[in-house]
């Protein structure tokens, strides 16, 4: 697993701060590690969101993401990074 913290610095910036978020799927944290594992992060001014997933698995998966914010903010520039 360690690996994959290198790939992680280049989005997630000093100062960032980690969000919380919530499963669809309920999976419990100790499920979790065994499946996909999510984090979100943003900096100070909110104006950049970074979510993770890391797939522990040896398959594919599908996943949907939905992000809710109270501010009414809108995403814009939207990419998709996959790393290994």
């Amino acid at each position: 697993m360690q690996k994959h913290i290198g790939n992680f610095s280049h989005f997630i910036r000093p100062g960032m701060s980690r969000l919380g978020i919530a499963r669809s799927d309920q999976l419990t944290e100790l499920q979790e590690t065994s499946d996909i594992m999510f984090s979100a992060y943003s900096n100070d001014d909110e104006s950049r969101l970074v979510l993770v997933a890391v797939n522990v698995t040896n398959q594919a998966k599908e996943v949907n993401l939905g992000v809710k914010n109270a501010s009414g903010k809108t995403l814009k520039n939207q990419a998709i990074y996959l790393t290994d």
